[in-house]
C-alpha cells in the first residue's frame, strides 16, 4: 500500500471511529486498523485520535536569482572580504555608499539586499582562505624586564575601552637578516578599534615614534597596554614613555605596561589575529627593504584602510565558549563595527564621542575602497621597478 492510499484509509476509520459512541465499537475498530496497518493497538488509539494536520498557508519567499551576484561579489570584495555575518550587518551602510557611486542597482535589488539572510550570501559566495604568516618577533638576551613588567596571561575580563594589545609584523620575506620594514599593531581589546605604524627597523626610538603616532590619532584615552617578551617593547625608551612620558610632556596619567609569557601567543590573541587581516590581507609576506616607502604605507594605513576598517567593518566577539564532549560550542554577539562598540561603551555627549561621530559622517566606505586599492597598485608598482633596476 502506497502512502497516500494508507492517508486515505486513515481518514476513513478516524470519521468511522469518531462516529461510534459504545466502548465495543471502537475496540472492534482498533482491532481493524492494527491488523491491517500490521501496528500495535496502542499505535492504532494513537493514529485515530490523531488530529489531521492543518498546514499554516506559505509566506510569499523572496527569490534571489542570479542578477544579484555581480553586486554581492562587488560589495564582497569592497568590504574587504568579511565573513557572511558581519557582511549581512553591513550591507544597509553600505548600500546607500554603492548605489550613489554606481548607481546599477533597481529598487526591487535594493529591498532584497536589504533583506537578505548571511545563508544566502555565503552560498552564492566562495570565501578565499589564506595561509597563516610567519613570526619574526624573539625575547631579548637580558631578563631585566622580568621584575619590571608583570605578566598579564590573559584579557577576557576587560569591558571598557582603552586597554590595548601590541604587537610588529616584519616584512622580512623569507630571511631576518638586514633592515626592513616593520608595522606596529595596536588593538583595543574591547572595542576592537585597531591602528598600525609602518617603521624602518626596530629600534626603541622608532617604535616609541609610532606608539606616540597612534596614541595621538585616538579618540579615547590608553589606560593599558601589553606587549609580548620582545627586545622592541621591553627596553628603557619605550617602558619609561609609557610610564612616565619621557620624551614627551609628563603624563597625567600613566599607562599600565602589561607583557604576555614569551612563546604564549594566545596570551596577546586580540592583536595576533589583527596582524593578519590589518597588514598580512594587505601587503602579504614579500620583503620590503626600502626606507622610502615607509611614508606611503603610513599613508595607507593612517588615511584610508584604517579608518575604513575601525568605522564600516563589523567584527563579531565571542560571547560564550563551552566544551560538550568532544565538542566546542562557540557563541557570537551581533556584529558590529569598532566605531559602534565605542559609541555603546562612552559618554556621546563628550568632546571627543562628538568629535568621533563628525570624523564617521565625513566618511565615505566605498571612497576610502577605492582610494585603498590606487594607493596599494602604486605601492607596489614601486616594488616592482625596484625588483626590475636591482636584476638588470
Amino acid at each position: 500500500m502506497s502512502n497516500e492510499d494508507k492517508a486515505i484509509y486513515i481518514k476513513r476509520q478516524r470519521e468511522r471511529y469518531n462516529e461510534f459512541y459504545t466502548r465495543n465499537g471502537k475496540s472492534l475498530l482498533i482491532t481493524e486498523v492494527a491488523e491491517f496497518l500490521q501496528i500495535s493497538r496502542d499505535h492504532a488509539i494513537r493514529v485515530l485520535n490523531a488530529k489531521p494536520r492543518v498546514r499554516a498557508p506559505s509566506r510569499p519567499r523572496i527569490k534571489y536569482t542570479d542578477d544579484l551576484l555581480p553586486h554581492i561579489k562587488k560589495l564582497y570584495f569592497l568590504m574587504r572580504q568579511p565573513c557572511v555575518k558581519r557582511m549581512r550587518e553591513a550591507l544597509p551602510r553600505w548600500l546607500d555608499s554603492y548605489q550613489t557611486h554606481f548607481a546599477v542597482l533597481t529598487p526591487e535589488q535594493i529591498e532584497k539586499l536589504k533583506t537578505i539572510s548571511p545563508s544566502t550570501i555565503g552560498r552564492m559566495l566562495k570565501l578565499i582562505h589564506k595561509q597563516s604568516g610567519m613570526s619574526s618577533t624573539k625575547p631579548p638576551k637580558s631578563f631585566w624586564y622580568r621584575s619590571v613588567v608583570p605578566i598579564k596571561p590573559k584579557d577576557w575580563d576587560v569591558k571598557t575601552p582603552g586597554h590595548f594589545q601590541c604587537d610588529t609584523v616584519a616584512h622580512c620575506g623569507t630571511s631576518l637578516e638586514g633592515s626592513f620594514m616593520n608595522t606596529i599593531t595596536l588593538t583595543d581589546i574591547h572595542t576592537g578599534w585597531t591602528e598600525n605604524f609602518a617603521i624602518f627597523t626596530k629600534s626603541a626610538a622608532r617604535v616609541r615614534e609610532g606608539l606616540i603616532n597612534m596614541e595621538n590619532r585616538l579618540f579615547f584615552p590608553v589606560e593599558s597596554i601589553k606587549f609580548d617578551s620582545g627586545s622592541e617593547f621591553m627596553n628603557f625608551g619605550v617602558i619609561s614613555y609609557l610610564r612616565d612620558g619621557y620624551y614627551r610632556n609628563q603624563r597625567k596619567t600613566p599607562v599600565d605596561v602589561f607583557r604576555s609569557r614569551p612563546y604564549q601567543k594566545n596570551d596577546n590573541c586580540y592583536v595576533e589575529q589583527k596582524n593578519f587581516t590589518h597588514v598580512r590581507e594587505l601587503f602579504g609576506y614579500d620583503r620590503f627593504d626600502d626606507r622610502e616607502l615607509v611614508a606611503l604605507m603610513n599613508d595607507i594605513y593612517q588615511n584610508y584602510f584604517n579608518p575604513l576598517s575601525n568605522f564600516f567593518l563589523p567584527t563579531m566577539k565571542i560571547c560564550s565558549k563551552n566544551r560538550i564532549g568532544g565538542r566546542i560550542i562557540k557563541r557570537y554577539d551581533i556584529p558590529k563595527t569598532p566605531f559602534q562598540r565605542l559609541m555603546e561603551s562612552s559618554d556621546k555627549e563628550s568632546e571627543k564621542m562628538m568629535a568621533l561621530e563628525k570624523r564617521y559622517r565625513e566618511l565615505d566606505p566605498i571612497d576610502l575602497q577605492l582610494g585603498l586599492e590606487v594607493k596599494l597598485k602604486e605601492f607596489f608598482s614601486i616594488i616592482r621597478q625596484k625588483l626590475v633596476l636591482q636584476a638588470a
